[in-house]
């Protein structure tokens, strides 16, 4: 089963993290994460233990 980390950067506050087991639902909890005022928010896949690139980017309001 997949594993997505979802970094958020650059806010007001601290960096935060989520995981999901689910690529959309990560997806969607970094456009919303990015509607909150983060100015990058990436999603990386945690299979096996092992960090990969990322993803799904979310820099500002423009999905990359």
């Amino acid at each position: 089963m997949d594993e997505f980390l979802i970094i958020a950067s650059g806010g007001k506050g601290p960096n935060r993290e989520w995981t999901r087991n689910n690529f959309s639902a990560a997806q969607m909890v970094a456009d919303r994460a990015s509607r909150l005022g983060y100015a990058k928010v990436e999603v990386f896949n945690t299979y096996g233990g092992h960090k990969s690139d990322a993803l799904y980017t979310v820099d500002g309001k423009t999905s990359l």
